[in-house]
C-alpha cells in the first residue's frame, strides 16, 4: 500500500465527536464556533482503524509505504507500471482510492442551481476561506439540510434540495457521513422534510381541519349532531 502522507494521522478527533450533545447541539452554534471545530477536526486528519491496522499487519506479505506518491501508471495487457519518485514498480493489479472532494459547483445534475448555493466561504470572509480552501466550498445548509441562497429570493427552489452526504459535515458535524451519527441524521432529515412539506401545504391542511367531521361521542347518551 502506497501513501502520499509520509506519517499516518495518530488522533482521530472526529471520534471524540461522536456523542449526543454534539450530535443535537452543533448545528445551533453560531458560524464561528462551528467553523473552528471542524477545520481543526479536518485538520488533525482521520487515522485507519486501530483494528484495520492490526489485521493488515497480520499477513507477512503485507506492507505500507509511506511517502510514496504515484506520480504516473502505465497498464498493458501484463499489469501495470507505477511511476513513483524512486522509479517504477510493476505490479499484477492496482486499486486506486484517491480520495473526494466537495465541490457543488461541479455536479452536472444541479448544474442550473448550484451558482446560486450559499457555501461557507461566503459566511467566514475571504481570510478564513484561503486558510482553508476545501473546507471553504462546503455548502452552508439549513436545519432540514436543505440548500441555501447566497442572496434570498433569487433562487428558492434551492430549499428542496437536501444534501445528506458529507457535504454536510460543515454545517451539521459527522451526521450523514459517519456511522455514529447517522440514526440523528437521518431524523432530522426526516423531520425536516415532514416540517418543509406540512408548511408548503398549509392551506390545504386548514381546510382538511376544518372539514374534519369524526365524532367522538356517536353511539353514546351524549351525542349531539349539531355541535362541533
Amino acid at each position: 500500500m502506497c501513501v502520499r502522507r509520509p506519517a499516518l494521522p495518530q488522533v482521530n478527533r472526529m471520534k471524540w465527536s461522536s456523542f449526543l450533545g454534539f450530535q443535537h447541539g452543533f448545528v445551533a452554534l453560531d458560524d464561528v464556533t462551528r467553523w473552528t471545530f471542524l477545520t481543526e477536526i479536518f485538520a488533525a486528519q482521520i487515522p485507519p482503524p486501530h483494528e484495520s491496522v492490526q489485521r493488515c499487519d497480520s499477513h507477512p506479505n503485507f506492507s505500507l509505504r509511506l511517502g510514496t506518491p504515484w506520480l504516473d501508471l502505465r497498464p498493458d495487457a501484463a499489469g501495470v507500471t507505477v511511476i513513483i519518485p524512486q522509479g517504477e514498480e510493476r505490479f499484477d493489479a492496482v486499486i486506486v482510492a484517491t480520495g473526494f472532494d466537495v465541490a457543488l459547483l461541479e455536479r452536472p445534475e444541479i448544474a442550473a442551481l448550484a451558482p446560486s448555493a450559499l457555501t461557507w466561504g461566503e459566511r467566514v470572509g475571504a481570510q478564513q476561506a484561503a486558510l482553508y480552501p476545501e473546507e471553504a466550498r462546503f455548502p452552508y445548509l439549513g436545519e432540514a439540510f436543505e440548500l441555501r441562497e447566497r442572496q434570498p429570493g433569487a433562487q428558492p427552489a434551492l430549499s428542496n434540495l437536501h444534501v445528506f452526504n458529507w457535504g454536510s459535515a460543515m454545517s451539521h458535524g459527522a451526521l450523514a457521513g459517519d456511522i455514529p451519527g447517522l440514526a440523528t441524521g437521518a431524523t432530522r432529515l426526516a423531520q425536516g422534510i415532514a416540517r418543509g412539506l406540512f408548511t408548503l401545504d398549509r392551506e390545504r391542511h386548514l381546510a382538511a381541519m376544518r372539514a374534519f367531521d369524526e365524532h367522538e361521542l356517536r353511539s353514546t347518551r351524549y351525542y349531539r349532531p349539531d355541535t362541533a
